[in-house]
């Protein structure tokens, strides 16, 4: 039986989703090639962490792990934005942008994909990414449009105080290292990385 109740349960999941998309967005704008693929990874399979206990469903990272790989398994898209910060000036700039948004919405996709299979008494144990890959290519489509709202929105609230950035960008550093996502060490780094543009 659900113990919470079906609006504060649906307020909850699109809570985490929306948190994750930006989270996966922030750590995909990272400047740093190849740590970004891991680090947006590593946030999606928090996000498939948090979704399984608000269903009550266990969770297993090896699972979880096989899972994003299948479903998000355009790697070589994400590692092609992600290497295209290696050129000087402009491939910075366009690889930071498209890998955030690429991020943002790979993450939509999988958390939409999660919600439709639990929401169907799926488990961890029955969880079949070639049954949701049509699925996962169409809210990937539906993520950009959702992952690039969520930029606008946040550079035009943040577009009159540029340091409330940078402490969004910190929080959220912060959030990843309090979830394990991040060590102490890549933490302090990539803090670096931030204040350094500051």
């Amino acid at each position: 039986m659900d113990l919470i109740p079906m609006k504060e349960k649906q307020d909850e999941i699109d809570r985490i989703i929306r948190n994750h998309v930006l989270l996966s967005m922030g750590m995909g704008a990272v400047p740093l090639p190849v740590v970004d693929v891991a680090l947006v990874t590593g946030t999606q399979l928090n996000m498939i962490h948090r979704l399984s206990e608000v269903y009550g469903k266990d969770y297993s990272e090896s699972s979880a792990r096989a899972w994003v790989g299948a479903l998000a398994g355009g790697l070589a898209a994400r590692v092609g934005a992600s290497a295209l910060k290696l050129v000087p000036g402009i491939g910075s700039l366009l690889g930071g942008v498209s890998m955030a948004v690429m991020s943002g919405a790979s993450t939509y996709a999988l958390g939409q994909v999660m919600v439709t299979h639990y929401e169907s008494g799926g488990t961890r144990f029955d969880f079949d990414p070639k049954r949701f890959a049509d699925l996962f290519s169409q809210q990937f489509e539906k993520g950009k449009s959702y992952a690039e709202n969520l930029r606008k929105n946040r550079s035009e609230r943040r577009s009159g105080n540029p340091s409330d950035d940078v402490l969004q960008r910190l929080q959220e550093l912060a959030a990843m290292r309090d979830a394990g996502l991040l060590s102490e060490e890549e933490f302090q780094q990539l803090k670096q990385v931030i204040l350094k543009d500051y």
